[in-house]
């Protein structure tokens, strides 16, 4: 999945967290509080666990935003949360990047209020376009509460609620949540997966497809492999590959086989140098490993099996 929007913002931001660094620490007066809106409680506002998590999203990002953004008093608060509001309800982020843009040309001397309001509202949608983010990670983002997840955020950024740091069950609220979404995710992965008559199921669940099956031995668990891959989450993103851009050659993960993920390990056993393959991991060997629950897709190219501390002969690499 394009994160195109992403690619747009960052850069800018950065470039206008430095320019403003430098441009405004002590220049522009603190925007008044006074108009801060009641916080929210556990008993009075969050019903489900579709509020508790939206609202603890929306503080988290506050919280990380305040936190890196070296002259957050010099903001206009109520146009940052507009900016924050007006996103979650349809508006785009575009024009951020020229409205940034613009201000990290001007001089010190030029700077205005109204640039700063404009920047407010503006780092308001992009911290409104990292939330729905977070959610799409584990396609979530069409079950999220925005009312609430607007009100967290604007708890945090008003620091009218502790809730997160006095209540530790909203980890594991969280947690429970995007565990269920990844569990739906994995289902719907798996049951395309076997509509593919090539398929094979191995131990644990784990799903291999040959493309192009490889010559001489299986590989051995004492061996060292060389691969390229590509690995998926379970919507498609791509999440690691050693591929690099166009243009370049490969850089081939190198690796003992018994350091391979548990998953990886047991569609290995099934490849031989020279194969290319479609790997379905599930998410309860991620969690084996120590790793959120969910599932993995991977494409391998094999391309040498060896001794334990030899290195690696004839490879095209």
């Amino acid at each position: 999945m394009k994160r195109f929007l992403h690619c747009q913002i960052s850069n800018p931001y950065v470039l206008c967290t430095i320019l403003i660094t430098a441009l405004f620490i002590g220049i522009l007066p603190s925007c008044s509080e006074e108009d801060a809106p009641e916080p929210y409680t556990i008993n009075n506002a969050l019903k489900d666990k579709q509020d508790s998590v939206s609202y603890f999203i929306g503080m988290k990002m506050s919280a990380k935003f305040k936190k890196n953004e070296p002259n957050f008093k010099q903001l206009d608060l109520p146009l940052l949360i507009n900016g924050f509001k007006q996103f979650l309800n349809g508006d785009t982020a575009l024009q951020c990047r020229n409205q940034i843009l613009e201000t990290a040309k001007q001089s010190r001397k030029t700077i205005t209020n109204e640039d700063m309001q404009g920047l407010s509202f503006c780092f308001g949608k992009i911290n409104a376009y990292e939330c729905l983010n977070v959610f799409k990670g584990f396609n979530a983002h069409q079950n999220i509460s925005k009312s609430t997840l607007i009100k967290g955020f604007e708890d945090g950024i008003y620091d009218k609620n502790n809730l997160i740091d006095a209540d530790q069950s909203w980890i594991y609220t969280y947690e429970q949540f995007i565990t269920q979404c990844n569990m739906e995710n994995e289902k719907r992965l798996f049951q395309k997966a076997y509509e593919n008559k090539s398929i094979s199921q191995l131990d644990s669940n784990v799903l291999l497809e040959i493309i192009s099956p490889g010559q001489g031995n299986f590989i051995n668990p004492l061996d060292e492999v060389t691969f390229n891959f590509v690995k998926y989450n379970a919507l498609g993103d791509t999440l690691e590959t050693s591929f690099q851009s166009m243009g370049k050659s490969p850089s081939p993960r190198k690796a003992p086989f018994q350091s391979l993920e548990k998953g990886l390990q047991i569609g290995f056993l099934k490849m031989k140098p020279g194969g290319k393959y479609r790997l379905f991991i599930p998410g309860k060997l991620a969690v084996m490993d120590n790793q959120r629950y969910q599932a993995f897709s991977y494409e391998i190219d094999l391309i040498a099996s060896t001794k334990k501390g030899t290195f690696v002969e004839n490879s095209p690499y």
